[in-house]
C-alpha cells in the first residue's frame, strides 16, 4: 500500500511539472482573494492579497485577513510577507515558496468583562509570520495557491491555513 501511495504521489508531481509554464518574472503582480481557517479562533478567515515579484526568486506579499467571529472572538490581521518561490521544474506551472514576514493583529474579545460598558475588549499585537505555500498557474493570468503559516504573537500565537485565487497581471 505504501508503494502504491508513493507511485501515485510521484505521478501527480510529475504531471504538474510536465504541464509546462513560464516562470514568474520581475514586475509580475497578482491580486486576489483568500479563504481559510485560523486555529486561534477555530473559525474561517476571509482576506485579500497582493503580490509583487521583485525578482524570479523574491516577492513582497502583503495581505489582510479577517478572522470571522467565533466563541466571542474575531480579529483583523495585516501582514507584510516575503515569499521565495522555487519552481518545481523547468517550464513548470507550479512552485513551492517559504514565507517570512511581519504581522499586526487586533483581536476583539466580546463580552469578557460583564460589569463594563464597553462591549468589546481589544488586544493588539505585533509579531512574525513563518510558513510556506504551494502555487499553481492554471493559466497565464490565473494563479491558485494553498498556504500554511504560523503567526507568532505574545499570548496569541496561531496557525492559519488558506486557499487563494488570484489574477496575474
Amino acid at each position: 500500500m505504501k508503494t502504491i501511495r508513493t507511485i501515485v504521489i510521484a505521478t501527480l508531481l510529475s504531471a504538474v511539472m510536465i504541464c509546462g509554464a513560464e516562470k514568474a518574472n520581475a514586475g509580475e503582480k497578482t491580486i486576489g482573494l483568500r479563504a481559510g481557517y485560523n486555529t486561534r479562533t477555530e473559525a474561517p478567515i476571509a482576506g485579500l492579497f497582493f503580490q509583487y515579484q521583485l525578482s524570479s526568486y523574491f516577492r513582497l506579499a502583503p495581505n489582510v485577513e479577517y478572522y470571522i467571529r467565533h466563541n466571542n472572538t474575531d480579529g483583523l490581521s495585516i501582514n507584510l510577507n516575503t515569499h521565495f518561490p522555487i519552481s518545481l521544474g523547468a517550464g513548470s506551472h507550479a512552485a513551492f515558496y517559504p514565507l517570512a514576514g511581519l504581522n499586526f493583529t487586533a483581536w476583539n474579545l466580546h463580552g469578557i468583562e460583564e460589569d463594563s460598558d464597553d462591549v468589546t475588549t481589544r488586544i493588539s499585537r505585533v509579531g512574525l509570520n513563518l510558513g510556506g505555500g504551494f502555487e499553481y498557474y492554471a493559466t497565464s493570468s490565473l494563479k491558485l495557491s494553498v498556504e500554511a503559516k504560523a503567526t507568532l504573537l505574545k499570548n496569541y500565537t496561531s496557525g492559519t491555513f488558506s486557499l487563494s485565487i488570484g489574477y496575474v497581471f
